[in-house]
């Protein structure tokens, strides 16, 4: 995942995801405190899913299944750990580390062009040109207005 962060703009955000994960995490310490910390097998059913994800993954080059397959492991590693106390801690996190796996190439090419399309249509919305109709009115005679150019080798131009 982090060669594609690293050379995917669209992905660039994923070296910042953990570090957020970690920022929740901190911020719900306070629930940590009374929780009972013990290990339960059951978190060898979310890991070993997993861990057959990452290899099928890996195996046919999914890289989406490979990088998924993370979750699932935090999470059963969380229960083997801690129980599910700690597991009901850190779920906010581990699942806002979702954000840091890449999509499915169908499905980027899929949102690509219609969130592209609402970006463009919203922009334009905030950059009409009702927006400079409130700058106060001014004239500009051609003396100021064509003093630049004759100290650029574009002189002349347009004036």
């Amino acid at each position: 995942m982090a060669e594609r962060w690293s050379s995917d703009p669209q992905y660039s955000h994923g070296f910042l995801v953990p570090l957020f994960a970690a920022v929740v995490l901190w911020s719900r310490r306070s629930r940590l405190r009374g929780a009972r910390l013990e290990s339960s097998w059951w978190g060898l059913a979310f890991f070993v899913p997993a861990l057959l994800l990452r290899l099928v993954g890996a195996s046919m080059d999914l890289e989406a299944a490979d990088a998924v397959s993370l979750l699932p492991a935090l999470a059963g590693l969380v229960l083997l750990v801690g129980g599910w106390d700690l597991l009901r801690w850190s779920w906010p996190a581990i699942a806002f580390l979702g954000f840091m796996v890449p999509l499915p190439f169908q499905l980027d090419m899929a949102l690509a062009q219609p969130l592209r399309r609402i970006a463009t249509l919203a922009s334009t919305y905030v950059l009409q040109p009702s927006a400079f109709r409130r700058l106060p009115k001014a004239t500009v005679s051609s003396s100021t207005s064509c003093a630049w150019a004759s100290s650029t080798p574009a002189a002349g131009w347009g004036c």
